[in-house]
């Protein structure tokens, strides 16, 4: 699987679920990203949250499958 970079990246899944990283920030002193979460209705793919999932300081880019699994369990979080 491939890497998704956290600055303005994105990646589809075959179940109608699209990813699109918006940018690396720190809140409140935490390292972050902001996440764009999608579902594909029809032809179009709306819009269904934003999560902001922790990252390790430095890093760039995870894998779209550890992604997943990050946005996920921080979907079921709130």
């Amino acid at each position: 699987m491939r890497l998704v970079r956290f600055d303005n990246d994105g990646v589809d899944f075959d179940d109608g679920l699209r990813l699109m990283t918006e940018g690396a920030l720190t809140l409140n002193g935490a390292p972050c990203f902001r996440v764009g979460v999608y579902r594909r209705r029809g032809e179009v793919y709306v819009r269904s949250g934003t999560v902001y999932p922790d990252r390790r300081r430095g890093a760039r880019s995870m894998r779209a499958e550890t992604l997943r699994s990050v946005v996920a369990a921080e979907m079921r979080a709130d």
